[in-house]
């Protein structure tokens, strides 16, 4: 199981610009917009305006993240492994479910207090499938 961390450990990272930037911050805010605060990777890509296939750019910024926060050594960072052995980044931010086709990720609770911490806002949400 990935780490679980504070509130006030998220917005310490949150508020670190070289960890979270400004394209990871887009992907949080959007998913934040969603209701629920729940979407699937090609529905945040497509309300961002990533074109064709989106879901691939939005993993590998959310894979991206998590490796940079791992890096760091200033929190406590441990992926979930999957059945074959590799590292499962997502779940570090998000719970998951599928659902008709979809992968869903919904914002962890913390990480959500956090970023309503920093002063996250709605964004529109018009682009989405």
């Amino acid at each position: 199981m990935a780490s679980r961390l504070k509130v006030s450990e998220w917005i310490e990272i949150l508020n670190n610009h070289k960890l979270t930037t400004e394209k990871v911050f887009e992907v949080l805010q959007t998913l934040y917009s969603f209701p629920g605060h729940e979407a699937a990777s090609s529905q945040i890509g497509a309300a961002i305006g990533i074109a064709g296939k989106s879901d691939g750019p939005v993993n590998r910024r959310v894979a991206a993240y998590a490796k940079r926060n791992a890096a760091t050594g200033n929190c406590r960072v441990e992926f979930t492994r999957r059945v074959d052995g590799s590292l499962q980044y997502w779940d570090f931010f998000f719970s998951g479910r599928r659902q008709g086709g979809l992968f869903f990720w919904k914002l962890r609770p913390e990480l959500r207090k956090a970023l309503e911490s920093v002063g996250v806002e709605k964004v529109e949400l018009s682009n989405t499938p």
